[in-house]
């Protein structure tokens, strides 16, 4: 009897246990928003979005080749399977055509959807939960001036447990530091706004700083380097054997040693001049082998990828 006793204690625990988890990790849903996909926007907000999603290089994962612009689909392996990415265009059923700027924001700064399931860190909500507001509200206007494209993503390729996602609000109390940041008095306004972009939407540690087991950054060893899907990323700190951080190659390596190896089929098509996948009439995307560069003041650009190879995030 005593045993008998001691199992039903022990699930009993279990059970509360369990329950108390699931009571933590659950996240309300944000009413569908029936109006948001016809909202209209200023153009210099649409126009402040369309800069801002080029830094992030948002079509990059959200983009499969020769498909449309920001609607999902994107294999992107891990080392616990394969997450698609998904569609970002404002489809009401199978994009966010239904969700308000409060959902949006909420997957930004927290990685939950609208619907209050928990987003995989393949998207880098620790990094974009920096980016401020008024910058969250101009991507929000970007995307919901799209065209809306009905696609949806296939089925995520992972194992049990991971496929169950409140197990995230765990891996969210233990790794993600939500909130944006103070902008540090003892430097100067361009440093500030440096370490804004490369630690916000730039996500640049997303590739260049190791993780660790659980598939988060190893904040002791920020820019150290790292490696996604496939390819290794070099240190951008002062450890870097490729670059210093302002992108100076040592004089000591080879050319073919100065670069990060990126396979080709990171190349992005950021569209035709449509101005659905890119930045408006008279401005362009130039890929570079590190990040999306903007072309000004061309009228005859389009929004078109050139150059090398873009890196996206992990």
């Amino acid at each position: 009897m005593r045993a008998l006793r001691v199992a039903i204690g022990i699930a009993a625990v279990i059970f509360v246990a369990a329950a108390a988890f699931l009571l933590f990790a659950w996240r309300s849903e944000i009413p569908e928003d029936t109006t948001a996909a016809e909202a209209r926007f200023a153009a210099e907000l649409v126009a402040k979005g369309a800069q801002l999603a080029a830094l992030g290089n948002c079509i990059a994962c959200h983009t499969v080749p020769g498909r449309p612009a920001f609607a999902g689909g994107l294999a992107l392996p891990t080392p616990f399977g394969t997450i698609y990415s998904t569609n970002i265009t404002p489809d009401r059923e199978t994009g966010i055509g239904g969700w308000s700027e409060a959902a949006f924001e909420r997957a930004m700064r927290e990685g939950v959807d609208r619907e209050g399931s928990h987003l995989y860190p393949a998207f880098p909500y620790e990094h974009f939960t920096r980016v401020s507001a008024d910058d969250n509200r101009a991507l929000y206007a970007f995307l919901m001036t799209r065209v809306a494209v009905k696609a949806e993503a296939p089925e995520n390729d992972l194992p049990f447990p991971l496929k169950f996602r409140p197990l995230l609000a765990g891996w969210k109390l233990l790794f993600l530091d939500s909130g944006e940041r103070e902008p540090d008095p003892g430097q100067s306004d361009a440093w500030n706004r440096g370490r804004y972009l490369a630690e916000g939407l730039g996500h640049c540690g997303a590739c260049h700083t190791p993780r660790n087991p659980f598939g988060a950054e190893d904040r002791d060893r920020h820019f150290g380097g790292g490696e996604a899907e496939g390819w290794q990323a070099y240190a951008i700190n002062t450890e870097s054997q490729g670059a210093d951080p302002l992108g100076r190659a040592k004089p000591h390596l080879l050319p073919s040693q100065r670069l990060a190896r990126i396979p080709r089929r990171f190349a992005r098509t950021y569209g035709r001049g449509d101005g659905q996948s890119g930045l408006p009439a008279g401005q362009r995307y130039r890929g570079d082998r590190h990040l999306c560069q903007i072309d000004h003041g061309r009228p005859d650009a389009g929004t078109r990828a050139k150059g090398g190879a873009v890196a996206r995030g992990f």
